[in-house]
């Protein structure tokens, strides 16, 4: 009789540990379609970009000159693009009051002095 016990015991571990291993294989699947579909949306999005569209909506980027920066501007989203180097020069144009590089700005954003 303890050997019939043994077997059923036997059994339900197997059981128990097969659907734990089918869990775990299902969630690596999962894992591993997000990844594959990150990884095919990342490409649109590059390709999208590539082709002067915006990489968070689609709209169209038009470039443009701002002084001594390119632009990459966004009406539909209200967005720009900025390199950080172009940034940093802006900053510092503001910190130092450097009138004739704040009103091209000025001028490219439609603002006034």
């Amino acid at each position: 009789m303890n050997t019939g016990l043994d077997q059923l015991k036997k059994a339900k571990e197997e059981e128990f540990f097969h659907k734990q291993q089918q869990e775990q294989l299902q969630a690596i699947r999962e894992r591993h379609f997000d990844e594959e579909q990150q990884q095919r949306e990342s490409e649109l999005k590059f390709k999208a970009f590539q082709e002067g569209h915006s990489p968070l909506t689609g709209a169209k980027l038009f470039k443009a000159r701002v002084g001594h920066a390119t632009v990459l501007d966004c009406p539909e989203e209200g967005s720009l693009m900025l390199t950080y180097q172009s940034i940093m020069e802006l900053v510092e144009a503001a910190k130092c009051n450097n009138e004739d590089v704040l009103k091209v700005w000025q001028a490219f954003l439609g603002k006034t002095a």
